[in-house]
């Protein structure tokens, strides 16, 4: 493995981390200072894990993967989209490949092709739409049924491709949408009907808590409904890049959600 930039303490802490994961042990180094990625590599493997587990979680955090996420701000709806990212043995071609089958597959076409990132959007079109009609009704093999874009990036890193995969969830945001507004509809309907006859009976202080009660279950189902249906899809689509991870042919192969 070629020299790479200086890495610091803390980067080093993450490398090896990372790859104790890959190789199901655990193993720590705490050199003050910096050492080159050879140096950390080197001291790695001595320490007891795999040269390829090492690789591959060097190439992880170069491409970012390691990086702590920023906590996602609070908001009343969830994420329009969400990111899967993994790192799989290359070439790059063959990675490239099997994702682009399985997205023809799932009846999606490139919108555009800019090297290393593509778009991609639902397929169009009658027997497009026929196709997933009967899939939703009876076969149930589309696991991107309920989504209209997505991008893929793929970066060669040596021996590894980093694949990112950017998901619209739009379609299931609004249907927490609608959840929620309906229950609110309704509740805040039973809060002020009991607003306007105030004072006429104490029953009415009940059903006004009922109201609200109502509002407040509807944004938790509908959270529910969102959290479901974004957990099946990332399911389905880890479940690709482990075909891919290994190899596997039959990667193109849509997944059963």
């Amino acid at each position: 493995m070629p020299d790479g930039p200086s890495l610091t303490q803390q980067q080093i802490a993450l490398v090896l981390r990372r790859a104790a994961e890959l190789d199901r042990d655990l193993a720590s180094i705490g050199p003050a200072g910096e050492l080159d990625a050879r140096a950390v590599e080197e001291a790695a493997i001595e320490a007891g894990l795999s040269r390829v587990a090492v690789r591959r979680a060097l190439a992880e955090l170069h491409a970012g993967l390691l990086d702590t996420p920023a906590r996602p701000a609070r908001r009343l709806l969830g994420p329009p989209t969400f990111e899967l990212s993994r790192t799989v043995p290359g070439p790059l071609d063959r990675v490239e490949r099997q994702l682009h089958g399985f997205l023809h597959d799932q009846l999606f076409e490139m919108r555009r092709d800019m090297g290393c990132r593509t778009t991609w959007i639902r397929r169009r079109g009658l027997e497009a739409t026929t196709r997933r009609v009967i899939d939703r009704a009876v076969q149930r093999r589309l696991i991107l049924r309920e989504v209209n874009h997505l991008d893929v990036r793929l970066l060669d890193e040596e021996d590894w491709v980093l694949v990112r995969l950017e998901v619209d969830v739009l379609a299931v945001r609004h249907a927490q949408g609608k959840i929620a507004s309906a229950a609110t509809l309704a509740g805040g309907g039973m809060a002020v009907g009991t607003v306007a006859a105030a004072g006429l009976h104490p029953i009415f202080v009940l059903v006004g808590s009922a109201g609200l009660g109502c509002a407040g279950a509807g944004h938790w189902m509908g959270a529910r409904v969102y959290q479901r249906r974004v957990g099946d899809l990332e399911a389905g689509l880890a479940g690709v890049l482990d075909r891919v991870e290994r190899g596997d042919r039959s990667a193109r192969r849509p997944h059963v959600v």
